[in-house]
């Protein structure tokens, strides 16, 4: 009998191509009709392959001590991926991309290498069922039924369901008894309790500080872009995960951005002879339309030029610095890159078979570990296809 991988994402391409080195027949099944799909947009299609900074810190799960042990270093997951035909550059930054910089020619490369060395690849195979009698598993899909002796469940997580992404690994996951830690979006744009519709499509890069309950809990630098709905941006992104997190626990979350830029004081000059609405005074220094939510925030949106004082610009400065913004939910996954939680990693050997059932495999993201932005998500995806067989 042949192993099946369900899954032809990144892990699931990868660990064909391993067992299939290693003289494994293997099946490849896929709900799509092509492979791939959500590996195609990472990184603005540009694919974010790894990072050269590979450490257990920019993981999160609930068992960090698993992720210690089954995590590979970069040079590692370098060479892997270079000995398959995917040649990649490094950015000053430590992202890492295919030299072409083409998501598309890394999905391509997998599923060549996969097909040239006999890895059967079947798509439109939306799974049904896993279940095991006798040591034999039977996978139904809504076309065939397969029976096998080794089953390696691949399927990431619902995050994107507008890509075909559904609950389906958790599914089998919990139908042999497996314990799951609650999935949350991540990587996800935030929703707030009041948006300032005003700022809608406003971006600008600021320093972002994440509070639960009024201690600052995580901070970041990077974009930060309103929207219609709450905010969004790269530090945004950044801050998601333990913002969801806070958010699931019932605390109380806010983000304080400091959007004063370089400004200072005496940067603020004032001419007592003018006459000027005090908004486009501020919207000599600030972008219009925030000036206006600043000077409604301190209640002196009436003022003129004249009549500014120094406490006025006091103020102007503190709030800037100090931009709070009540958070009340996530974008869900429709909006998540990817999911955190998944399988409990302590019900998981370090080659990623079950404790619970024998010859039953979890890699990628239906497993606890989530990676911070910047490619550390597909080196897990990597990382956990390439435990299966090197431990």
């Amino acid at each position: 009998m042949k192993t099946i991988i369900i899954g032809a994402g990144a892990s699931g391409l990868l660990l064909s191509i391993l067992l299939a080195k290693r003289g494994e027949r293997v099946i490849l099944l896929e709900k799509n009709s092509k492979v791939g799909k959500k590996l195609l947009i990472t990184g603005n299609g540009r694919c974010n392959i790894t990072n050269q900074n590979i450490d257990i810190s920019y993981f999160h799960s609930n068992n960090i001590d698993f992720i210690s042990h089954t995590l590979f270093d970069f040079n590692t997951i370098k060479e892997l991926l270079e000995s398959i035909g995917i040649i990649v550059t490094q950015n000053s930054d430590g992202k890492v991309y295919p030299m072409g910089l083409e998501a598309k020619s890394v999905v391509d490369i997998l599923e060549f290498k996969a097909l040239d060395l006999g890895v059967e690849i079947l798509i439109n195979q939306e799974i049904i069922s896993v279940s095991k009698n006798n040591n034999i598993f039977t996978i139904k899909s809504k076309s065939d039924i397969f029976k096998t002796y080794k089953v390696i469940v691949a399927l990431g997580s619902s995050a994107y369901p507008q890509l075909g992404a559904t609950s389906m690994g958790i599914d089998i996951a919990l139908s042999f008894g497996h314990n799951i830690i609650t999935p949350l979006p991540s990587l996800v744009q935030l929703t707030t309790t009041k948006p300032i519709k005003i700022l809608s499509g406003y971006r600008q890069k600021a320093n972002v500080k994440l509070l639960s309950n009024g201690s600052i809990i995580q901070e970041t630098i990077g974009d930060v872009l309103f929207t219609n709905y709450g905010v969004s941006g790269l530090a945004i992104l950044d801050i998601s995960y333990s913002a969801s997190l806070g958010l699931a626990n019932y605390e109380y979350i806010e983000l304080s951005i400091n959007l004063l830029k370089n400004l200072t004081q005496k940067d603020f000059k004032v001419d007592k002879s003018s006459s000027k609405p005090i908004k486009l005074w501020l919207s000599s220094y600030i972008n219009q339309k925030l000036a206006q939510v600043i000077l409604s925030r301190i209640s002196i949106l009436e003022k003129r030029e004249r009549d500014i004082t120094t406490k006025d610009i006091k103020k102007i400065i503190y709030t800037l610095k100090n931009f709070k913004v009540e958070i009340s939910g996530t974008r869900g996954e429709r909006g998540a890159e990817v999911m955190s939680g998944g399988v409990d990693t302590k019900e998981l050997n370090y080659n990623m078979s079950s404790k619970l059932i024998k010859n039953l495999y979890f890699i990628g993201e239906v497993v606890d570990v989530v990676g911070d932005r910047g490619g550390y998500n597909l080196h897990w995806a990597w990382s956990s296809a390439l435990r299966v067989v090197n431990v």
